[in-house]
Formats: C-alpha cells, structure tokens, sequence
C-alpha cells in the first residue's frame, strides 16, 4: 500500500517503518469480497481492490489518481463528506447510494466509510467499503412481488382461507372468510382464535361435533382433512386443511378452506330427487326399455322388457339382442341401424318382432336412438319397446267389423238385387206347378189308353178322352212354355248363386297368412256386392289385363275395392243428383314390373286442393253423420301400405272426378316387415 501510495503526488503521506504492516492490510484489503476504496482528502483514487474491479469493470489503472465521482451517481455523498471532515459523524458514514459501473449502469450499493487521520488528527485519506445491493434488491423485489401475488390471491379467492401458527393464533385471513362466516374485519383477524372458534362454531348445526374436529386437528397437526360444515342457515361448507411445512420440515402451522357447496348440495339433492323420479317412472313405465351396445349385448333393461320377452335379468346378462329377434328381420336391421349412424339421430317408429323364451312372436313398435360417450363416438343404442300384439289384434277386428258394416250397409240393395231372380224364379215355379197338375189328368187318361190297349179293347171313347184332356191342359202351349220356364229358372238361380257365392268371397274373414290371389276376380266379386249402390248412379266399364296371381291378404283387399267403389258412387251421386243422368266408373288393370296396379276412376266431384292432405287420415270425412265413418281410406292405407307393401295415391281425373291407383307387389317378401 506505500508503494501505491508514495506513486500519488501530493498525497502527504510517506512510508515510515510500518510498511510491513501496511502491506498486510492491503494484501487484506485485496481479498475481501466487499468493493473496498481508498481516496485523498481531494476525493482522488488512491487504491481500489479487485472485488472493485470486478464490480464496477475496471482496470487499475484506469482508477488511479482520477476523481471517486467518476463512479458515483451523486458527486458527494449528500453531505456525508463535509460531515466527516468537520468531525461532525464519529467513527465515518454508513448509507445506501447509488453507483455507476464502467459500461453507464446505475447499480444500489451499502457503502461505509471511515476517515484516516494523522497523529495530529487531520483526516488524511478515506476508507469506503461497498457492498452491491442489486441482488438483494431483486430478492426484496421478488418477495414484494410475491407477497402482492399472495395478498391479491387471497383477496379473489373464492375460498375463505385461514391460516393459523402452531400456537394456534391467526396469522391471516381473507376477505372472502370473513364474509362467508359473516364476521367483522377485527374479529376475523383477531391475534388469538378463541374469539374466532366461539364466533364460527355458533353458526354451525353440531356446534360440539364443530369443536371436536378443530380440537382433533391441533392433537394431529400433520394430518389433512376433507369434510363438510352444515349450518344452521342452512347453508353447507365444505372445509380443506393441510399443514403448514417450511423448507426445514418444521410445522409452521395450518391453511383453511372454506367452499360454499350449498347451490351443489342442493342441486345433488335436486338431482337425487331426479334420479329417484327417473327410477320409480322406468321401474314402473309399461313400455320397456332396453339397451344394447353396438354389439348387441343387452347393458340395461327395465321389468317391462323381462315381461315383454319372458327372460329373467340373469338370462338376458348373457343374450344378444340379435338371439331375440327372427332371422327374417336381421338383414332388415342392419339397413336400419345403418340409417341410424349415419343421420345420428332419434329414429321413426319402427315394428318388428321378438321371440319370446316359449318361442311363440310378439309383435313391437321400437323408436331408437344412439348413446354416444364423452368423444361423441357411438358405443350403443337404446330403444323404447311397445307391445302392439293388442293394437294389432284390434285393427284385425276393427278391419273385419269394418267389411262387415260395409255388407251390412249394402244389404238392402244386395236383397234387392237377390229379389228380382227369386221372384221370376217364383213365378216360373208357380207357373210349372199349375202345368203339372194339368198334365198329371192327360197322364192318367194315357195310363188308362195303355190299360185298354194291353187287355186289347181300346175303343174311340178311349182316344177321344185322351184327346179332350189334351186339350184341356193346352198342351201345345206347355210344350213351349215349360222348357223356356225351366231355363229361366235355372238362369235365376244361377244369378242368386253368383250373389251369394260374391258375398261369401267378399264377407269371408279370411287369415292372417298371406296367398296368391285372383285380383280380377276380387274386383268382379266388390263390383257385384255394391252393383245396388253403382246401377243407379254410374255405368261400370271394366278393362282386366292379365294379373298373375298376387300375394296377399284377399279379405283386406277386397275391403280397399269396396271402400274405393262405394266412394267412387257417393261423388258420382253429388254430381248426378236430381238429374236422369249416371257417370261412369271404370276399373282397370295392368301388370308393370313386379307389381298389379289397379286404376279406380270416377267422373263425380273430385277432392277439393285444400284436403287432399287429409284424406288418408283416420276418421276424416267430408260426409254428413251417418253416412261415413272416416275409416275408410285410412283403412285402405294401412292395408295397401302398411301391411302388403305397396302404395294408394289419387290424383284428379281430368275436368271431373277422381282416379285412385292402387299398386301391390306380386310377392310378399317386400312387405312382411310391416306385418
């Protein structure tokens, strides 16, 4: 350091013999990680060690002998100097300032100072020992920083939070606490949490149950705890503690949470109410319910299905919905859920069967729908199942009660139309009675003739008496009268056969298993059992194509032709009325492609725009009470299209009138899923 010193000039300090001295305490100074720096009374670097110069990136010899200000970010030190040498501060300066390094940056530093006086106690130099305080500032800063994190976290919490010391006092709480437990500020922050125990626990329904959990905790302060608060107000808290454990793994204390759970309580129990509601109504519904994965194992099912297929829960764990259902419907099935997936959607009603464990069919009605998991993939299907063995059973005799009702209705013209050959049939009988009982007189007189003439004495008398009875029973006019008599009657006959023979074919009510039928015939058959209805009011042409036999349900369909022809005359006589004047009906058919199609048109008052929409439904009607029912045409479409496959439209018969098309598949395998 004399060395360093004596190449100052103008320093006023020279060596003496304490430079060994003096050289150990600037080898001292050299190695202290403090920034150390020693400057004349004129403030000119006298000696910097190297924490100096590391911190400030300096050479040494870019400090020597210059100005300490060239480091400072104030020349002076804010008097402290001035203090100094007027011996105003004992023992030097202590103080935060800030400096500048060589590159221009401002940097805090704790800077000490101490004043070197010769003997007779004028200052000599001065000693300033710097520490940089920018780390410590960064670490102040940070912890400024996380404190208002941790103050601002507390404060928007939704959770009311505590946290108590391990000698059970409360450090903090939030504001959110002192709400939830509707507390003043100096209560909730009280320095003991005797008055905050007592506050709490009065609130809360158990309030001993309340105490003795708090009291648990303290007892086993490493334990963390989960559970709920009920209050009295009805309010419920779920509350969340955990121990306070610093770095050194000592327990500081313990956090609070409170969560205000009463809107989720409420809504579980609302859902619970549900839940149970749901339950009683699918334990209980009459339709069934069943779900099966995309495999076809059942998953769920309630008691309504289990009576539907007469299989017990254990049974039906290990069956697929394809084991209960016809061979005949599984290529169907799969077109169906096909459909299905693709539109992702709840599916129309749609009839099929089951098989039963006895083996006997049940007829359904199933609307289905898909179950998709949490990545919206479907994994399965449920379906509403009806059982519509009653419903069909019903429409069976509502169908048969319906072609009843329509003979019925026609039976005055039909024993009209039976009367006129009976009654020339009568006549000719009566007519062939009365010639008989003449000619039984000429048989007699001719039995007595042959007597006579075997014992040889036929006389004139003899022939003569033959001769007058012969006259008598004019037997000329008999002779020609009789045979046309005879074939009159058996034509008669024949015409009340044909009646009847229709109206047996027509009334019959046939079976639920389908058959080939004449088609021609039938409607030959429904034109005869309403001919009393038609002669009046129209002329029927007829045009028969050659129609193979069709498969079919011939009692149903005779039913749709009579419902058709009756309709057809009902307009014809809206037209007609009051007039000498018929229209005409003409029934033709033709074969195209696979199916018979039938053609019914009419020249009567055709169906107004506005209720074409309507005419198929089931008890619409445009004629007055008690002349139609409404069933119809919806009859008629139920058996043309839901039962046999086939379609019925209508369109207008040109100017007047309407045409109603009727087409049937040739073979039934279209239409037994409808069945």
């Amino acid at each position: 350091m004399s060395s360093l010193l004596g190449t100052v000039p103008g320093n006023g300090l020279a060596p003496d013999g304490s430079g060994v001295q003096i050289r150990l305490l600037a080898q001292a100074l050299r190695c202290m990680e403090e920034c150390v720096s020693v400057t004349d009374v004129n403030d000119r670097i006298l000696f910097v060690n190297s924490a100096f110069l590391r911190t400030y990136g300096y050479e040494e010899h870019d400090l020597l002998g210059r100005h300490i200000s060239m480091v400072r970010g104030n020349p002076r030190l804010e008097g402290g100097v001035e203090q100094i040498l007027t011996g105003t501060i004992e023992g030097g300066w202590r103080g935060e300032l800030w400096n500048r390094k060589k590159d221009g940056t401002e940097f805090p530093i704790l800077l000490s100072t101490a004043v070197v006086r010769d003997e007779n106690g004028a200052p000599m130099a001065f000693i300033g020992v710097a520490r940089d305080l920018t780390a410590k500032r960064q670490a102040e800063s940070a912890q400024s920083f996380q404190t208002a994190l941790l103050e601002a976290q507390m404060e928007t919490a939704l959770d009311g939070i505590l946290v108590v010391d391990e000698s059970r006092h409360v450090l903090m709480t939030n504001h959110r606490f002192a709400e939830m437990w509707r507390l003043p500020e100096e209560v909730a922050n009280c320095r003991s949490d005797e008055q905050l125990l007592q506050q709490i626990a009065e609130q809360v329904s158990d309030f001993e149950a309340f105490v003795a959990t708090v009291r648990h905790l303290y007892s086993h302060p490493y334990e963390k705890t989960r559970d709920e608060i009920p209050f009295k107000d009805g309010r419920t808290f779920e509350r969340y503690s955990a121990p306070l454990i610093d770095s050194h793994e000592t327990l500081r204390g313990r956090i609070f949470y409170f969560r205000d759970i009463s809107e989720r309580k409420r809504a579980e129990e609302s859902v619970r109410r549900s839940e149970w509601r749901y339950r009683n109504l699918y334990e209980s519904m009459m339709d069934a319910f069943v779900q099966v994965d995309l495999s076809g194992h059942f998953q769920e099912w309630n008691p309504a299905f289990e009576r539907l297929v007469g299989y017990t829960r254990e049974e039906l764990s290990h069956l697929t919905y394809q084991e209960l259902t016809p061979e005949r419907w599984h290529h169907l099935e799969a077109e169906w859920v096909e459909s299905l997936v693709l539109t992702q959607g709840l599916s129309d009603l749609f009839e099929k069967e089951y098989r039963r464990k006895d083996g006997t069919l049940v007829p359904v009605e199933v609307r289905a729908s898909l179950v998709f998991d949490a990545s919206n993939q479907a994994v399965g299907m449920w379906g509403i199942v009806r059982d519509i063995s009653e419903r069909r059973r019903l429409e069976w005799e509502l169908h048969h009660a319906q072609r009843l009702e329509s003979v019925g209705q026609l039976a005055a013209g039909i024993a009209h139309e039976i009367n006129t050959p009976i009654q020339y049939v009568s006549d000719n009988i009566r007519f062939l009675d009365e010639a008989f009982r003449g000619l039984q007189s000429v048989l007699a007189q001719y039995q007595q003739l042959l007597e006579a003439a075997e014992s040889g004495v036929v006389g004139e008398g003899h022939t003569a008496q033959v001769r007058r009875f012969l006259g008598e029973a004019d037997w000329e006019y008999l002779s020609e009268e009789i045979p046309k008599a005879i074939a009159q009657s058996m034509d008669g006959a024949g015409r009340v056969a044909t009646i009847v023979r229709a109206m047996k074919e027509f009334a019959h009510p046939g079976c639920k298993e389908k058959a080939g039928a004449d088609l021609n015939k039938a409607l030959e058959n429904a034109l005869i059992v309403c001919r009393n209805e038609l002669k009046y009011v129209a002329d029927v042409k007829t045009d028969f194509g050659t129609l193979p036999p069709v498969v079919c349900n011939i009692a149903e369909i005779n039913q749709v032709f009579l419902n058709l022809f009756i309709n057809a005359a009902h307009a014809i006589a809206e037209v007609v009325r009051g007039t000498q004047q018929k229209g005409v009906i003409t029934v033709r058919t033709r074969l195209e492609g696979d199916r018979a199609v039938i053609w019914i048109s009419d020249t009567g008052c055709g169906i107004p725009e506005k209720i074409r929409l309507k005419v198929f439904d089931p008890f619409f009607t445009t004629k007055p009470v008690g002349r139609g029912s409404g069933q119809g045409l919806a009859i008629a479409r139920a058996t043309v299209v839901d039962q046999h496959g086939g379609t019925i439209t209508f369109e207008p018969n040109g100017e007047q009138g309407t045409t109603f098309r009727v087409a049937l598949p040739l073979e039934a395998a279209s239409a037994e899923v409808n069945e």
